[in-house]
Formats: structure tokens, sequence, C-alpha cells
């Protein structure tokens, strides 16, 4: 009596064609015969679930010149397969995993126990990751998805023709995954992991200069200047011998670009404390020992990939939401790098031109010839090499700031500009980053656990610990969720609440938020002033608006609940604007990241976040106040 045989492939098999066919049951590889029949089992898996002519499998096996009796031998193949990858199976039953049908035959198996689909599914999310924004989760895919291969190419299979194109169509997404990650993990600073995933590839295809061209420029970020430059001549020179030909212009570019690092200059001679002093030499302005940055990965790879592709990057953002913090946090990286100098421009208390022109001249030091200009002394010091020029704080010198970023675009190629400002400069080209508050803990109850990986949370709660030794646990969950929630999760109203813990419960922190101006007058010290009290950053942004805008943000104010555009012209229409410029004042305020909107089912609702509509009730209505009255 025969014993009962499954109808589908036992779980413990899985196939692995990335490489030298490798089929497991469990832990333990099977032995997979002759070359022939490894690689007709191959075929087979790269196109699990479709079923593969045998004229097909032939071709590709005898690469067009197959013996009289192939047919015989692919028969006697799929055979003995059948009996290794099902030794359970009687000799009387069908195959379930191999199934013929006339002249064809398909391995049907789930596709997640190939690696070749694996490889495809990463592919396609990290570039779906990629197009969306998240630079750094579709790095970290696309390196995911490039670590499964294991060898030359598909089943180390070499045959040639239409009926080989599954293997070679897995070989060409290969090197376009390759390529992604390097145009990702280069602005992301990894180019260490650029690199090295890059090496083996080169050598597959020592005549690819795109991918030789990334390469060079992995090994120099990585800070191996001299391995860059010898890659670049070793391609140069193969190029030459078998093509006859010189280096593209992708490959030209790379090269110049490495000539311009600092670390080109001289590489031979430097000791390790001369390379100590050069990076400390790098960073000019504001110094790099910056508190933790908490919750904002996602921010600073996307403003990483942005700072990579464009000269010029704005980062706009609610008063208070952190927007200096991160393009600082990102410059003290870059400056920690190599070949980069990075220059920070603290610009808050600048009101003129004349008082940017005269912080710029302390920034690049002595000029080198004497009556040089500002702008003349900024052009040399940044043909030292690649900078990141942070202008932070714009604000008052907007139009002197957008300027300056459009010069230096055109004579400076290789310098990349990072501006915080409450708006974007509305430079040709710019590139704009928009911070939101941190993430929210929901209403409904959630765990210690899952509360503490909230953003807003694990920030007050790691500046509360430092503060006064605070922790989270199941007795203050509930009012920490509340105070979050209550300050919008900016991240400045969050730290200076975390402070107010040295001298009082967080419960009756919690009752005083009734009154928004609790927190106003607490002081932190250090940084700029607008950012040691939240009354002091509200006001010096509330201080640059009109009069009309401010009369529509406080009208607005008075909503709690966001509003569809069409709420919003009929909410202002008793503001004293004429009703034919609310438009243009409404996009302002937008612009000015203290009206946020908000996109649902495709469309726009519009809202002003709890602690910046408080003061523009009360603190906004006194600056109304006292500024100018205007007829209508």
């Amino acid at each position: 009596m025969d014993m009962p045989y499954p109808t589908s492939v036992e779980p413990q098999l899985s196939f692995a064609v990335l490489g030298p066919l490798s089929v497991r049951r469990g832990s333990a590889a099977l032995p997979l015969g002759s070359p022939q029949q490894s690689r007709l089992l191959a075929l087979l898996a790269v196109q699990a679930n479709r079923p593969v002519q045998r004229a097909s499998l032939i071709e590709a096996l005898w690469e067009g010149r197959p013996p009289a009796s192939a047919v015989n031998i692919v028969q006697t193949y799929v055979a003995r397969l059948r009996r290794l990858l099902e030794p359970q199976r009687p000799s009387r039953r069908p195959s379930c995993l191999i199934v013929s049908s006339g002249t064809s035959y398909t391995l049907r198996i789930p596709e997640e126990r190939v690696d070749a689909f694996r490889f495809e599914q990463l592919v396609r999310q990290a570039a779906s990751l990629a197009g969306e924004g998240w630079y750094a989760e579709a790095f970290d895919r696309y390196w995911d998805a490039l670590a499964l291969w294991r060898g030359q190419g598909p089943a180390d299979c070499v045959a040639a023709g239409p009926e080989a194109e599954p293997l070679a169509r897995l070989s060409r997404l290969r090197f376009t995954a390759a390529l992604a990650l390097a145009d990702l993990g280069l602005p992301l600073l990894r180019a260490r992991e650029v690199a090295d995933t890059l090496e083996p590839l080169a050598r597959l295809a020592p005549l690819h200069e795109a991918l030789h061209a990334r390469l060079v420029l992995a090994l120099a970020g990585a800070g191996d200047t001299a391995a860059a430059l010898g890659r670049f001549e070793a391609i140069r020179r193969r190029l030459r011998d078998e093509l006859g030909i010189s280096p593209g212009e992708e490959l030209r570019r790379a090269h110049r670009q490495v000539l311009r690092a600092p670390e080109a200059q001289a590489p031979q001679a430097r000791t390790g404390g001369e390379r100590a002093r050069e990076r400390g030499h790098r960073w000019s302005g504001s110094p790099p020992g910056l508190p933790e940055l908490i919750g904002r990965q996602h921010d600073l790879g996307r403003l990483a990939a942005l700072c990579g592709r464009r000269q010029l990057t704005t980062v706009v953002g609610a008063p208070g939401c952190g927007k200096s913090a991160l393009a600082l946090r990102y410059a003290a990286t870059v400056g920690q790098g190599a070949g980069q100098r990075v220059l920070v421009v603290a610009l808050a208390d600048c009101h003129d031109d004349a008082a940017l022109r005269e912080r710029l001249i302390a920034v690049c030091g002595p000029p080198g010839l004497p009556g040089a200009t500002v702008e003349e002394r900024l052009a040399a010091l940044f043909r030292e090499g690649p900078t990141l020029l942070v202008l932070d704080d714009a604000d008052p010198v907007a139009e002197a700031a957008a300027a300056l970023a459009e010069r230096l675009a055109a004579r400076c190629p290789w310098v990349r500009v990072l501006v915080t400002s409450r708006e974007p400069l509305g430079v040709v080209g710019e590139a704009i980053h928009q911070v939101e508050p941190l993430a929210l803990p929901p209403a409904e109850a959630h765990s210690v656990e899952q509360l503490a990986r909230i953003d807003s949370v694990a920030l007050f709660c790691r500046r509360a610990e430092d503060a006064c030794g605070f922790r989270l646990g199941a007795a203050n969950a509930t009012a920490v969720a509340q105070l979050c929630r209550l300050l919008d999760g900016l991240a400045l109203a969050l730290e200076l609440a975390a402070a107010c813990l040295r001298t009082m419960p967080i419960e009756e922190l919690v009752a005083g938020l009734d009154d928004p101006f609790m927190l106003l007058t607490m002081v932190r010290r250090g940084g700029p002033r607008h950012h040691r009290t939240l009354r002091a950053c509200l006001e010096w942004s509330f201080a640059r608006l009109s009069a009309d805008e401010r009369a529509v943000l406080a009208r607005l104010a008075e909503q709690r609940e966001p509003v569809s555009y069409r709420e919003v012209m009929l909410r202002c229409a008793g503001v004293p604007v004429p009703a034919a410029d609310l438009p243009a004042v409404v996009n302002r305020l937008v612009d000015r990241s203290l009206v946020a909107v908000d996109r649902v089912a495709g469309q726009a609702r519009y809202r002003v976040l709890g602690t910046i509509g408080a003061f523009a009730r009360a603190a906004g209505a006194e600056l109304a106040e006292s500024a100018p009255a205007r007829g209508v």
C-alpha cells in the first residue's frame, strides 16, 4: 500500500540561483549532479511557476548545438531531479514539484523560496521608497537585495541567446540596482558600503564606465583618494588598450571631483596629526558639538540626498520644530567625512546686507589679497575643495542670502548651500525640505514600550532624563503622551517642558499647560536668543509678519480643527483685509510655516498648531495693536 504523499512542496525546500545553484532542504545542501543537470534546474528556478519549453532548455544547455539524444538526456535529468527533490514520492505518483505538460516543464514552488524572486521584490520596494523620498530606507532595501548575490552571475550560467534571457535579465537588474544604491548612498555619506558593493561588480564588468565612475567617487568618499585615482587610471588604460577610446564625460567628471578634494593635493606626505588638524579646519563657524538628534533619521537621509543632487537646499518649518538642529547635525556629519569643508554662518541677528557681509568676512578669515571683496574671498576659499555652506536662520536677510546662493551656483558648481529659514528663498533650482513636528502619540492607550518609540515622546524623555533623571513608566505614561500632544510635537517646546521637570511634577506641568504662556518664559542657556524661550521664538516670527498676515493668522487660530480652503476664505471674510488679497496672504502664511496644510483624501486642509495658535490669539493681538493701523 502506498504511503500518503503530499500534494504540495515540502516547506523546507529552498532555491538559490544568484550565484552557483544551491538547493537546500532545511540547512542541508542537496547534491545536484552534473553541471548540465544543475543548469537545467537553474533555468526552471528563475522562471518558477511558468512553463519552460523543452526545446528552449535544449537550446540553452547546448548553445544551439544539441546532440541527437538531447530530448532523452533532458528527460533523464528531469527524472533524476524529481527523485532528488522528492525522495518520498512513490514512483507511480506524478511530481508536484517539476510538472510536465506536453513538451514543457514547470517548477512549482512558492516564489519566496527562490532568492531571485526575493531580489526582484526588494528592488521594487527600494525603487518605490526612493520615489516617495525615503532615501535611507531605499538604500537599505537595495543593500539587502544585492547581498543575496553570491557569485559571478545567476547560477553562473553562461548560456547565450533568448533561451537564457531570464538569467541575463537578473544580471542587468543587479547592475541597475547597484547604480541606484550608489546614487543614494553617496549623498547619504555611506561611501564605504557603496565601495564594498561595487568592487566585485567592477571586476565582472571592467569596461562599465558608469559603474566605475561611481566606484571612484565612493573610494574617495570613504577616504581612500589614492585608490580612487588608481581606479580611474586603470579603467582609462583598459579603455585605451582594448577599445581605443578615452573615458566618457561621467568618468572624467568623477576624476575631476576627486582631484578637487583637499586630500588629493598631497596625499603622500601627511602624518596622522596633520590629517587630524586638517579635519578640524574643515569646520568653520558654529561648533559641531551638538546634542543627539532624535526622531529625524528620515529627515536626515532626505536632506543628504537633496544636498547631493542640488546646489541649494532650504530647510523650512514651523517655529521651534528643529530646523537648525537638523541642518547642523547634517553639516557635522559632512564635516566628519573626507574631502568636505563645512562653513556655518549664523544669521539670526543680522538685519541687513552689511551685517551679512561682515559675518561672511569673519568666516572667511584674513584676506589672501589686499582689497579683495567678500565675493572674491569666498571664491578663493571655495576653490580649496568641495564645500558645504550653511546659512542658518536666514529670514532677516533672505533676499541677500538668495542673491549669494545664485552667485555661488554660477561661479562655484562644487559648492553646496544649505539654508534654514521659515520660508523658501525662491531661487531657481532650489530644493525644499519641510520639517514637520515630531510624531505624536495617539489618543488611545499604548504600552510604555510602544510609547517610548514615538519620536516626540523619545525627545521629551531624553531631555527630561538629562535634566533631572526622569524615566518613562506606567505611572507617568498617560501624562507624557498628553503633554506631547498639547505641545504639537514641537522640539523646542518639548525641550523647554523637559527642563520644567526640575521644579515640578509632570502632572502639574500638564495641568498648567491650560495657560498657553506657561512655557513661554522658561529659559534655556546657549544658542541664538530666539531659541532660548518659546516666546522669543514666536515673537521672532511674528515680528516679520505684515498687519494683514497677523490678522488672518489670528482669525485662523480661533479654529482648532483643520478646515478646507473654502472654509478658510469664509472664516476670514470679516478680517480687515481686501478679499482679493486673502489668497495671497494665506499662501504667505503657509510659506512661512505658520499655517500647516494636510492632504486628506486628496483635499487640502488648513490648520494652525496649538502652540502657535495660542500665541497668535494673545501675543499676536498685542503685536497687531502696536503696529500702525492701515485702511481697508
